[in-house]
């Protein structure tokens, strides 16, 4: 692996990063051993944020993120095709370069730039979470409405999968 994926434990943002291998996490960090920007993609889509809202703990009013609630319950999509994955793989790319580049020429924290930007509908950043999620919400098969939470459908898969593991 070049890269692994973190976060921190307790965020105001469920913000997962790209880390490069040579930099190790501490404890206060979620790591996904993985560097497969689909999964990275998947992630940082509103499918994954929506159902760590419902699933989180908090600490004060920021959202304290579990392997055990909010990672290990998601369902990842089944069935994705190659040309799927590379969509959002490539604009997970997009975002993750974007993001990075714009927090370094800013000169601010990840945080700042999403408290600025991230519902900031003409905003790049707004733009690219839109486009991600229109990907991701196509690898499980559904239409994509920005509007909605798709945790009712993500909670159905969860117990699909479940009862047939039983």
């Amino acid at each position: 692996m070049k890269s692994y994926f973190c976060l921190p434990k307790i965020a105001k943002y469920t913000c997962f990063r790209s880390i490069d291998i040579t930099i190790l996490p501490c404890e206060a960090n979620m790591v996904v051993a993985s560097d497969d920007f689909f999964i990275l993609g998947i992630l940082n889509s509103k499918l994954h944020l929506d159902w760590v809202l419902a699933q989180r703990s908090t600490l004060k009013s920021d959202t304290r993120y579990t392997n055990t609630t909010c990672f290990m319950t998601f369902p990842f999509p089944a069935n994705v095709t190659n040309m799927q994955k590379q969509k959002v793989r490539k604009i997970m790319t997009e975002l993750e370069n974007f993001r990075t580049q714009e927090a370094i020429s800013r000169n601010c924290t990840i945080t700042t730039l999403y408290n600025n930007f991230f519902h900031e509908p003409s905003s790049k950043l707004f733009k690219l979470h839109q486009k991600l999620d229109k990907y991701v919400c196509n690898c499980y098969g559904w239409k994509y409405n920005n509007t909605i939470s798709y945790n009712d459908e993500i909670f159905n898969l969860n117990t699909e999968i479940s009862s047939t593991h039983l």
